[in-house]
């Protein structure tokens, strides 16, 4: 196949994060999530109209957290990383070249919350995977000869009672590889609105 072949689409999704505290300022994390939908053809020339995707991410780290005023009142900033593994699921097509793959490896990453108000916080982060392991599930793609990773988070958290906070969060993921073969490159690029709630024990 040549020319370059686009899809797009609406995917609908869950996620969660847990943080276990080992101290005041040093904690453990675990992260996942799962979006589920359909993509169609944007441009490009595919024999499919649409293909059946799945987008799911799996964190596992740990960080440090400073705190110049205090847990409660001041900025927070934190440092952290550990192992994620990303995975981009479209329906296998072997005909238009499309199928799984997945991006994971080592991540790195920092983020800060900091008051805005009385009762609102603002939250910026930002991590990256420096050195990505690319994985063909399907071979529709073949190996990589450079990948990349990188995820950016900002939002707001209103304080609804003194250990829940209500959350709405825009996190734009942008996952890329340079490939060898007929196929020369594969990028998935999202932009997800997060609506939840953080429950603090």
């Amino acid at each position: 196949a040549s020319g370059r072949r686009r899809l797009s689409g609406l995917l609908l999704g869950f996620g969660g994060r847990a943080e276990a505290w080992v101290t005041r300022n040093y904690f453990g994390l675990l992260e996942f999530g799962r979006q589920l939908g359909t993509l169609k053809r944007a441009s490009g020339t595919l024999n499919n109209k649409s293909y059946d995707y799945q987008r799911g991410t799996f964190k596992l780290g740990g960080g440090w957290k400073y705190l110049p005023l205090g847990f409660f009142y001041g900025p927070q900033v934190d440092l952290f990383g550990g192992y994620s593994s990303n995975a981009y699921r479209a329906a296998y097509s072997a005909t238009d070249q499309v199928g799984e793959f997945g991006i994971s490896g080592i991540f790195l990453g920092a983020g800060t919350n900091f008051p805005v108000g009385r009762e609102y916080r603002g939250v910026v982060r930002g991590e990256f995977i420096p050195f990505p392991t690319f994985k063909d599930e399907d071979g529709a793609y073949g190996s990589s000869k450079s990948t990349s990773w990188l995820q950016l988070e900002f939002g707001i958290k209103y304080q609804y009672s003194p250990s829940v906070t209500l959350d709405g969060m825009v996190e734009m993921t942008s996952a890329k590889a340079s490939l060898k073969g007929s196929v020369k490159s594969v990028t998935a690029q999202d932009t997800a609105l997060k609506l939840g709630a953080s429950i603090n024990y």
